[in-house]
């Protein structure tokens, strides 16, 4: 039979994370910040005047990351349901990214920036999604419903990426895995799956990486 720890004891294995310690120390919101420095470093798909869209993006740390890559020169839209305040520098559409008024208004913010850096398109070069329901503890089904927020992120991605942009997408681990990295293999050149050392170890958590739309 499964244990589960008392509560104290969570806590305190949580106030040990060396992650969550350091993002105190860094200003960033949360421990995820590590997990996309961790993957870009590897993959460099944030650089120097890039045009990012962040989905999901509270409580922020992801947006903080990617502001900080692109510099003054880029711009990162960042999309959520709720209405938290987003990081300095960036750009909040608050909305269902489902709906057509929300990517209106992803479209206008680029028309904007458009227009001050007198770029030729209104295509981005990166889409991050760290989007995870809370989970239920019902592998089956916490895995279908991941996978169904991979693949609305996968549309808007196809919608707003140039040839040759990025995606990243956080995923729960589970049987239709496999399927879905072919429908993004059709997409683009290379697709990496990744799990950072950052990522909680008994998390089933991991993300799909790729480069290069086609």
């Amino acid at each position: 039979m499964r244990q589960t720890l008392p509560f104290w004891s969570w806590a305190a294995k949580r106030s040990r994370d060396a992650f969550r310690k350091q993002s105190k120390i860094d200003n960033y919101r949360s421990r995820a910040a590590y997990k996309l420095l961790e993957l870009n470093q590897k993959h460099r798909f944030l650089k120097n005047g890039f045009r990012v869209i962040d989905l999901g993006f509270a409580p922020g740390s992801w947006s903080q990351v990617a502001s900080r890559a692109v510099g003054s020169e880029g711009l990162v839209v960042a999309v959520d349901i709720q209405n938290v305040a987003p990081p300095q520098g960036v750009l909040p559409v608050y909305g269902d990214m489902l709906e057509p008024q929300t990517r209106a208004k992803i479209q206008d913010a680029f028309h904007q920036h458009r227009q001050q850096s007198k770029a030729d398109d209104l295509t981005v070069d990166t889409v991050l999604s760290d989007m995870l329901h809370s989970t239920t503890g019902i592998r089956i089904r916490d895995h279908a419903v991941s996978m169904d927020l991979c693949n609305s992120a996968f549309q808007l991605a196809k919608t707003f990426l140039r040839p040759g942009g990025f995606f990243v997408c956080k995923y729960y681990m589970g049987s239709e895995e496999q399927e879905f990295q072919k429908s993004l293999m059709k997409i683009f050149k290379r697709v990496h799956v990744e799990k950072p050392k950052a990522s909680i170890k008994e998390s089933r958590e991991a993300y799909f990486v790729c480069l290069g739309r086609k």
